[in-house]
């Protein structure tokens, strides 16, 4: 009997497949990636301005001018959420808009330029969501607004259904590191809720 060949890897069949493309990278690759690049923008010491809510503490009539409050840490709790890297990028801007709006100084629009620079120059271009081998542009705006829950239990059933036929020696690690964060997120889930899983 000739043996399967291990070279296949079950990511390139997923993101070869336009079935299955669509959904790897809205679900699994977008996401990695703006955690990539809000996780580089925050290494810049002028980011620390901007990781959290402003306060009526800090600034007592910021939410009488600004009408829509944003900050990094609103962004890490959306990405997932994002139905195109334009409505990411959009909530970066909006950032650094917020901050000119406002104007509390010169230290502030100064950490908005700065930011605002690393995101058009350095970090943006440097983990361009097109970059990955690959993967065409197109697919980074999936049409409609379907349910993230659905696509993401639907890429579980595509995998486990691969390996299953194909035998596990086809997964590579980077198969397993989705897999394996697709049934985390359904473990971590069913124990906040306190389901028996058995």
């Amino acid at each position: 009997m000739p043996q399967k060949k291990k070279n296949n890897s079950l990511l390139d069949f997923l993101s070869q497949n336009d079935n299955y493309k669509p959904y790897l990278d809205k679900y699994y690759i977008i996401p990695k990636k703006m955690n990539n690049i809000l996780n580089n923008l925050k290494l810049y010491k002028e980011s620390t301005v901007f990781l959290n809510k402003v306060t009526k503490k800090e600034a007592p009539d910021y939410h009488k001018i600004i009408k829509k409050p944003i900050d990094f840490a609103t962004i890490q709790k959306k990405i997932g959420k994002y139905y195109s890297y334009n409505e990411f990028k959009e909530d970066l801007d909006l950032i650094w808009s917020n901050c000119y709006t406002y104007n509390a100084g010169p230290y502030y629009i100064y950490c908005a330029d700065t930011m605002k620079k690393a995101v058009r120059t350095q970090e943006i271009p440097r983990l361009s969501l097109s970059q990955d081998v690959d993967y065409e542009p197109y697919s980074f705006e999936v049409e409609g607004r379907e349910s993230v829950k659905d696509k993401r239990n639907e890429l579980k059933r595509v995998i486990v259904k691969i390996i299953k036929e194909n035998g596990f020696e086809i997964a590579t690690k980077k198969c397993i590191e989705i897999l394996s964060d697709l049934l985390s997120q359904k473990i971590l889930r069913e124990l906040r809720n306190g389901v028996n899983m058995e």
